[in-house]
């Protein structure tokens, strides 16, 4: 910390209570920055209670807060030298000091720098972890404030027994009677009493800072380090799961910041949407590899079978030094050869994914199936293609369902999507509802007149002959695909969905990411 200059104290100087600065906020920032973090406290509801429990702690939490705010968001995040702090904010300076200086504050504002979401996700992290430090920090200013008073009190003594002794002069015979402050000390030519007591308060004051400096330098450098660590962490979490859902930076659809906020809130705070968000990042990338529309056939490589007949004649020649040179331009794939280009068979119809939402679904085995519907909805809208979600379980009627229509034209709709994850029926297990509204709208929407179904169940439900041989026949002539998934725990069998698909892919662990990735590159390869 900066010492205090003794001579602020003085009369002549002007008073310690009267400092030529009296900045707050120890973060360079301007009414933009102050409306956008008070947006965010009403928008957000966790940071503006955090804001309020700080404040009761730490009175100086609020500023502090809006520093922590205004360093993650700006663009150049400049710091106020101390000298230039009102004295109760100087403990904000020192932590924002120990903030900004640290090599994890650079790694942070890689991602939160004018970016509104990932910045909120921060301070609201960093907040949490600040409350933990509030109590010391109201330890630390109290001192200072104590020693700083009484700086102030024996100031003032001094300062009037200054008055008292000039007012006697003027008004005596020129004499003096040496009554202010004892006057014993003066005429000896010794400080007065008040002179020491001043002398002292301001080496108090001198020792309160040492040792908020050394408190700033170690444990609460410590402090930050330890906080910054889980504000990266969770902060690249959290990104990461928005991300899956459309939000944030790089997000597909363009709302508005409340919106998102709310969109924000509804998932953080959901076990099951961070849960359906991981399992959709490693289906994603699966599908990106999958999903090419076109396919490059050895162009870097010599295939023997495509050689010209010129160069075989070299490779045949009874001259040595034929054949040393096919062999040359063989290793260093100089050899001409017929080049194979081609492009990937795709399926560009729609998606019909129904959805079992019976009780027996309810855990992992509903968050695979809508990370499914989450990565196959990715597909879809990459090669602008419609897609629909069926949900179903024990209804008995087409019009009891629940649907989530994704049309090519609309984009992506991020809350549309949310709200489709969310939904759990919880009910029994009908096939046949789901099934006939998929016949309905491929033969009812021209959109859909070549979707193919994917059918994710994880039990059984029996399917009257009659509607089987219907349904059979109508897939032939519709050229329908019907792919099934059987999430089986164990006693299911495929003896139903045998009688109605094309191809019955069976997840016997769940929880194995290598099954997982298998059945997932089976899906998405037929689905493309």
């Amino acid at each position: 910390m900066k010492k205090v200059d003794n001579s602020i104290l003085s009369k002549k100087h002007g008073s310690f209570a009267d400092p030529l600065f009296d900045e707050k906020y120890s973060i360079i920032n301007d009414a933009f920055d102050i409306d956008n973090f008070n947006e965010l406290k009403e928008s957000a509801a966790e940071i503006g209670a955090l804001g309020r429990k700080g404040e009761k702690d730490y009175e100086q939490f609020p500023e502090l807060y809006q520093d922590v705010y205004s360093s993650f968001y700006r663009y150049n995040a400049g710091l106020l030298p101390e000298y230039q702090m009102d004295h109760n904010f100087l403990l904000n300076n020192a932590v924002m000091s120990n903030l900004t200086e640290s090599q994890k504050f650079k790694e942070l504002r890689a991602m939160t720098k004018l970016d509104t979401m990932a910045t909120a996700i921060a301070t609201e992290v960093f907040g949490r972890e600040a409350l933990e430090m509030a109590n010391e920090l109201k330890e630390k200013q109290d001192a200072i404030n104590r020693a700083i008073q009484d700086a102030l009190d024996a100031a003032k003594k001094l300062q009037e027994e200054e008055e008292a002794a000039e007012g006697t002069g003027e008004d005596g015979d020129g004499k003096g009677t040496g009554e202010a402050g004892d006057g014993e000390g003066e005429e000896s030519g010794g400080p007065s009493a008040n002179e020491i007591s001043l002398k002292e308060a301001e080496k108090a004051l001198q020792e309160a800072y040492k040792d908020v400096s050394a408190w700033a330098k170690k444990d609460l450098s410590k402090d930050i380090n330890r906080a910054m660590s889980t504000v990266i962490q969770r902060t690249s979490d959290t990104l990461d799961t928005l991300k899956q859902w459309g939000l944030g930076a790089g997000g597909g659809e363009n709302i508005g910041y409340r919106q998102q906020m709310e969109l924000f809130n509804k998932i953080k705070n959901s076990h099951k949407m961070k849960e359906i968000a991981k399992i959709a990042g490693r289906l994603r990338m699966i599908a990106t590899k999958v999903c090419k529309e076109k396919i490059k056939r050895g162009s870097d490589e010599v295939y023997l079978a495509r050689i010209l007949p010129s160069e075989l004649c070299n490779m045949r020649s009874a001259n040595k030094g034929r054949r040393n040179l096919f062999k040359i331009d063989f290793i260093e794939g100089k050899l001409l050869q017929f080049a194979l280009s081609g492009q990937a068979k795709k399926s560009k119809g729609p998606i019909i994914c129904c959805i079992d939402e019976s009780g027996s679904m309810n855990g992992m085995p509903e968050y695979w199936a809508k990370a499914l519907a989450l990565s196959l909805l990715d597909i879809a809208q990459k090669e602008h293609r419609d897609f629909m979600v069926i949900h179903y379980s024990g209804e008995h009627s087409v019009e009891q369902l629940r649907v989530h229509d994704f049309p090519k034209e609309e984009g992506p709709n991020t809350q549309k999507t949310i709200e489709m994850a969310e939904l759990f029926l919880n009910g029994g297990t009908n096939f046949e509802p789901p099934l006939t509204l998929s016949m309905q709208y491929i033969d009812s929407k021209p959109a859909f007149s070549k979707a193919d179904i994917i059918f994710i169940t994880d039990g059984e439900s029996p399917l009257r002959a009659d509607f089987v041989e219907k349904f059979n026949k109508w897939t032939k002539e519709k050229k329908v695909s019907v792919i099934s998934l059987l999430v089986d725990t164990g006693w299911h069998t495929a003896e139903v969905l045998n009688t109605i698909s094309r191809l019955v892919i069976k997840m016997s662990d769940i929880y194995n990411q290598n099954a997982e990735s298998e059945i997932a590159l089976n899906i998405f390869a037929t689905m493309s």
